[in-house]
């Protein structure tokens, strides 16, 4: 149980380590790939990410789901939009060394 903890924390620690390194731009070589706006609504869907593994009970908090529900519902569009953006970056950068 302790191991299955500390991969869990590991690994919530890295999704959120990608996360921050996908809302930095680096100069001269990318731009960001996820907006601050898009970075704080994953971030809140990540802290629920293990809901499952560890309630099995049919006791859910109804208002955390629903609240989950919405935060899905404002960064579905946001991650288009960004990943629609990062394309587009990579796109011309494609062309630039063709």
């Amino acid at each position: 149980m302790i191991c299955e903890n500390i991969a869990i924390e590991k690994s919530r620690n890295l999704n959120k380590h990608l996360l921050e390194k996908m809302r930095i731009p680096i100069n001269g070589v990318r731009e960001q790939a996820i907006s601050d706006d898009t970075y704080y609504l994953l971030l809140e869907l990540l802290k629920f990410r293990h809901f499952k593994r560890y309630y099995f009970e049919f006791n859910y908090d109804i208002d955390k789901i629903m609240f989950l529900e919405k935060k899905l519902e404002q960064v579905d569009p946001l991650v288009k939009k960004d990943m629609d953006k990062f394309l587009n970056f990579l796109q011309k950068l494609t062309e630039e060394y063709d």
